[in-house]
């Protein structure tokens, strides 16, 4: 058959010309017969810029980006947040890749978020991050990075993300944080009934009073009814024991694995003490976990006590802090429990140096028939 004169990929009829041929007839669009890219070179094609390949014996023209038009360059990401770059932990943000550009008349049409989160943060972005304006609630003090990639038309991804940095600062006189990682626990993130492990945050009023149940001689501050600031009693009222002291408030916490727990306190006291302790309520057949406490007083990190096992129903009284008088130049003092071994089995706590201070099986009378994860102790 003589070499086709015209081809036009998607036309509804084709001029087939034989050499000898006076006129052009129109014909059925038929493909022609290639076993090379070269058997195509000179055939007509869309317009644009590309190259020829031969698909399955026919001639296929692609269009090639660089080719599209001479100033062609991969699209460029544009990152923003708002309401601000500087949160308050548990304030909500949202993220914007408006401002997006792509070149020689292609559009952006994919993008993908990423964050690079403080060590303890196990957030997502909402609904996901392939969205333009995903919602994010970072809860965890630090940085967050938040990264945008775009694709365009052509499906080029961008050469470089476009990245935005928010930080998270407490701006409470105290804000004290407990974060875990369960290691039998590889989806740490997701939410819902007995999905992860179950840690509570306490923070006691030096009044608080209960059972001497680490056996250190004195009533132990924890599960008090009216001054233990934890999830039974998240918003206790210690303003009725002093005006201006105000109270405290357990503003997160977290049932399902990882954290956080945040509890705050706008008004302490001067010249008391408080504890903080943690507690392991139910590990919902996880196992072991290990803790973070981080102490952070007028949004300055004071303290910070990492990687400490704990065991089901295991208490672990991290510490107590001390709020100075206004003219002191440090305005609190942080001490960190520490003991040669638990008291209750002939040890001693409140050393210069040793283990965490943590009591196996601590389990107050007045929860012993609603505390999960008894392993034994009970």
């Amino acid at each position: 058959m003589p070499r086709l004169a015209a081809w036009l990929l998607g036309s509804a009829a084709l001029c087939l010309c034989a050499a000898k041929a006076p006129t052009c007839v129109p014909v059925a669009p038929v493909a022609p017969v290639c076993t090379a890219p070269s058997d195509c070179e000179g055939l007509p094609h869309v317009s644009c810029g590309g190259y020829w390949g031969c698909v399955g014996g026919a001639c296929v023209w692609s269009c090639d980006p660089v080719g599209a038009c001479a100033d062609y360059a991969s699209p460029v990401p544009a990152a923003s947040v708002t309401p601000a770059v500087t949160v308050v932990p548990m304030a909500p943000i949202s993220l914007h890749a408006e401002g997006s550009k792509s070149s020689c008349g292609a559009a952006v049409k994919a993008l993908a978020w990423s964050v690079t989160q403080p060590e303890g943060s196990v957030a997502r972005l909402w609904p996901s991050a392939f969205v333009a304006s995903p919602s994010f609630q970072p809860n965890v003090v630090g940085a967050y990075a938040f990264c945008l990639h775009v694709w365009d038309s052509y499906g080029t991804k961008s050469a470089q993300p476009a990245c935005v940095t928010v930080d998270v600062v407490p701006d409470q006189a105290l804000h004290v944080e407990l974060t875990w990682h369960t290691p039998n626990d590889t989806e740490e993130s997701d939410s819902g009934f007995a999905v992860g492990s179950d840690l509570d945050l306490h923070l006691a009023h030096p009044f608080a009073s209960g059972a001497d149940l680490d056996c250190g001689g004195l009533p132990d501050p924890w599960f008090d009814g009216a001054f233990d600031c934890f999830w039974h009693n998240a918003t206790p009222k210690w303003s009725l024991a002093s005006a201006a002291e105000k109270s405290p408030k357990l503003v997160l916490a977290d049932a399902d694995g990882a954290g956080p727990e945040i509890a705050t306190f706008a008004s302490p006291s001067t010249l008391k003490t408080y504890r903080i302790g943690v507690h392991y309520w139910d590990d919902h057949g996880f196992g072991q976990a290990f803790a973070r406490v981080r102490i952070f007083v007028y949004g300055v990190l004071t303290a910070t006590v990492a990687e400490v096992p704990l065991n089901p129903l295991d208490m672990w009284s991290v510490g107590k802090i001390h709020f100075n008088d206004s003219s002191a130049a440090n305005p609190a003092k942080v001490t960190i429990c520490k003991q040669d071994k638990p008291p209750c089995q002939g040890g001693a706590a409140w050393l210069d140096e040793g283990d965490p201070c943590v009591t196996p099986c601590y389990v107050d009378k007045a929860f012993a028939t609603k505390v999960g994860g008894k392993l034994g102790c009970l």
